[in-house]
């Protein structure tokens, strides 16, 4: 396998050369040709230059790296620029530390943005978009400028020391880490639209908040039928969707100062909320109609105690915000999420308990001890840890999308 790897490096190599000889003058020099070419190549899925637009394009960027210096100069002239060079297409990329995006409680996110210039003499740039910090060049790009400084700056604000003692045995000196502000789960530039989505999603607050109050009766019964019609029976059990609605990003810093982000979701089961307002003979049809012993299933459809429900789930590496974010309620057979209400058995009994204080049950350990309704002994969450939890918690959301929230929770927890 290496000898036949090696033999293709050698082949292009020499194609590579060949090439040179075919097209290139002896004003370009053979160095820049090779880069060009190899930067034309990745940027087109390595194909080679066939056609006489596709070998002028690869010459013109020759003609620019052998004045890479220029470029370079041209870069360093941008604020705050991290990285820059040139790309597949003849034009000079910049990605500067200027976005400065941040959550609602000022918590920064490591987002760059992305600039294009016309060439190394341009002098407007134009805005392409956001970036990861940490990636590297992409296929087609070739960086041709670096700046230390600015990635210093983006972490010193992302990332600030903090200082920790090891616990180890041989060694218990004082020692600065980097410490991550921003959530896991947030750090891709992709998050970006879903952010925006979450200030901006009335529609979703208006449509579920409707559903709620009964004013959309057309709306609960086309819901209805959708999810009787979209069942499923594997192994002849029936799973239907339930709805699901995404309505807000909270954040906060535990006690280890290691910052967490959740998704609050409501988690609607369609058939038990239409029963709740009133719709039996819709639902009994409907369950005659799927069900093997419809007399046996149907009341535990009609008594189900949380219809609707408030759910939380976090964010992480590899569920990130985009992926966990929905731009409008739907059905779904993945619901997943911690049932705030169902976490009230581990907090103690306090009066004004809201999914705020529960929310601080995820990251943090009971701190108390406790019984249980049957009498037993048992360590739950005190009431000054979740109010402090529930101090230190940021939500971000739409207008309205609090508020409805608090009615979720307050009308599940009296169900």
């Amino acid at each position: 396998m290496l000898n036949r790897a090696y033999t293709l490096l050698v082949e292009e190599r020499q194609a590579a050369l060949s090439l040179h000889a075919e097209i290139a003058g002896s004003d370009t020099a053979k160095a820049d040709f090779l880069e060009a070419l190899h930067l034309w190549r990745s940027g087109h899925k390595w194909a080679w230059p066939e056609t006489s637009t596709h070998r002028n394009a690869v010459l013109k960027i020759a003609a620019l790296l052998s004045d890479r210096d220029a470029i370079a100069a041209r870069i360093a002239r941008e604020a705050h620029v991290l990285r820059g060079g040139l790309t597949a297409k003849g034009h000079v990329f910049v990605l500067t530390d200027t976005s400065r995006a941040s959550l609602s409680d000022g918590t920064p996110l490591p987002w760059i943005e992305e600039k294009r210039l016309a060439g190394p003499r341009a002098r407007k740039t134009q805005p392409v978009g956001l970036r990861d910090w940490h990636g590297g060049d992409r296929p087609g790009e070739m960086a041709l400028f670096t700046d230390g400084r600015a990635k210093s700056a983006l972490l010193d604000r992302c990332a600030p020391g903090k200082t920790i003692t090891p616990h180890a045995v041989f060694r218990r000196d004082p020692e600065t880490i980097r410490a991550w502000r921003t959530p896991r789960g947030l750090f891709s530039a992709r998050n970006a639209p879903s952010l925006d989505a979450i200030q901006s999603g009335t529609d979703t607050v208006a449509r579920l908040g409707a559903l709620i109050a009964g004013d959309a009766p057309d709306d609960l019964l086309t819901l209805l039928a959708d999810t009787y019609r979209g069942y499923r029976a594997p192994n002849g059990l029936v799973e239907k969707p339930v709805l699901r609605a995404t309505l807000a990003l909270a954040n906060t810093l535990d006690a280890h100062d290691v910052p967490r982000a959740w998704i609050i979701e409501a988690q609607m089961a369609v058939d038990s909320f239409a029963c709740k307002m009133g719709h039996h003979a819709e639902v009994e049809a409907l369950v005659a109609r799927t069900y093997r012993a419809p007399d046996k299933v149907f009341p535990s459809i009609r008594n189900a105690r949380h219809p609707i429900v408030l759910t939380a789930r976090r964010l992480t590496m590899k569920h990130p915000l985009h992926a966990r974010w929905l731009s409008a309620p739907e059905l779904s057979f993945a619901p997943g999420g911690v049932d705030l209400v169902n976490q009230k058995s581990l907090c103690e009994p306090i009066p004004d308990l809201s999914w705020r204080h529960i929310l601080g049950t995820l990251f943090n350990r009971p701190d108390k001890v406790g019984k249980t309704t049957s009498g037993f002994a048992t360590r739950v969450h005190s009431h000054a840890q979740l109010a402090a939890a529930a101090a230190g918690l940021h939500v971000t959301a739409a207008s309205g999308a609090v508020d409805l929230m608090d009615r979720i929770f307050a009308d599940s927890d009296r169900s």
